[in-house]
């Protein structure tokens, strides 16, 4: 009876922390053609559910210091069934410790939106994801075949993109990735009051 009760504490104990690992993010998989989304924005849950339209078929790692809120936000748009193919992952974007779990040198595509903002913190945005782009070239190899991997990039700030077309980051970036900079709220603005 004794020996019963300390094995199933002891399976309980190890299903409790591998479920624990999972809901915070903590675990990592090994996967390959697949979606590289660095940092919870609020356009993540109408980005995915576009991806998802598109037809694309491959897993999509997100890589985020707000877990919880993400897994929460995006269930609610969307289906179990897309949930199972997210795969959320705790990490700060301009971490070089946490960017070999996401994959980047396997991965189709990458999105970088970077983190929401938090009050008192309007500059950080940019320079996170600035950090984030430059961990990714430093860890890509240069394409022997001509495919690069196609990165979309979020900045806040045209003065941030612009100040970075003159930089050597920028040569480095063209040489191992077709680098796509948007604006979210621009875009946003031009549908709203064009």
């Amino acid at each position: 009876v004794v020996l019963v009760s300390v094995l199933t504490s002891l399976f309980t104990n190890s299903f409790d922390k591998v479920g624990q690992s999972y809901l915070s993010g903590d675990k990592h998989y090994k996967v390959s053609h697949h979606v590289v989304i660095m940092g919870y924005h609020e356009m993540l849950p109408g980005l995915l559910l576009q991806l998802f339209a598109s037809g694309e078929k491959g897993y999509f790692l997100v890589q985020t210091t707000h877990v919880e809120r993400a897994r929460e936000e995006l269930s609610r748009v969307l289906t179990p069934r897309q949930m199972k193919r997210v795969i959320l992952q705790n990490g700060e974007i301009s971490s070089k410790v946490d960017l070999p779990m996401m994959r980047v040198e396997h991965a189709g595509e990458i999105f970088i939106l970077g983190e929401e903002r938090t009050i008192g913190a309007d500059a950080s945005h940019d320079t996170a994801v600035l950090q984030c782009i430059t961990n990714i070239v430093d860890s890509l190899p240069v394409p022997a075949d001509g495919q690069k991997i196609v990165c979309h990039v979020m900045f806040e700030y045209h003065s941030t993109f612009a100040c970075d077309q003159h930089t050597d980051l920028s040569n480095n970036v063209l040489k191992k990735m077709a680098f796509l900079p948007f604006n979210y709220y621009e875009m946003w603005a031009r549908k709203v009051f064009v």
